[in-house]
């Protein structure tokens, strides 16, 4: 070895160490772990497709604690655990039917009122 190698060595040497491989390690390893616990990870577009509704539609389901996401990589993920069990739920089709309002009953009232008075 040349005296200016050994001289470059040394200055490496006391340069600080990176320790970026543990600080990209632990979330990739959460999120492993996460996905192996959860049956596997799916983002809001895939399980919107996967259930047949919107994504507007899975935001909501989030909303009311139906599914509950998991944070990583700066993106929300949802249990294919969960999904599978609403998958497997018996849901009705459809829009749930709209209750008749107060003034909708009113006339109903009204309506056959007139017809009593007519006969």
């Amino acid at each position: 070895m040349s005296a200016n190698t050994t001289a470059d060595i040394r200055l490496f040497k006391d340069l600080p160490r990176r320790k970026v491989r543990k600080s990209i390690m632990e979330p990739l390893c959460e999120f492993r772990e996460a996905s192996i616990r959860e049956g596997g990870l799916l983002p809001f577009a895939t399980t919107a497709s996967i259930i047949g509704v919107s994504r507007q539609r899975v935001q909501e389901l989030v909303n009311e604690r139906t599914f509950v996401p998991f944070d990583a990589y700066g993106k929300r993920w949802l249990s294919a655990n969960q999904i599978i069990q609403f998958i497997q739920l018996q849901r009705k089709v459809g829009r749930p039917r709209k209750d008749s309002s107060n003034k909708e009953i009113f006339k109903t009232v009204i309506k056959s009122q007139r017809k009593q008075a007519e006969d």
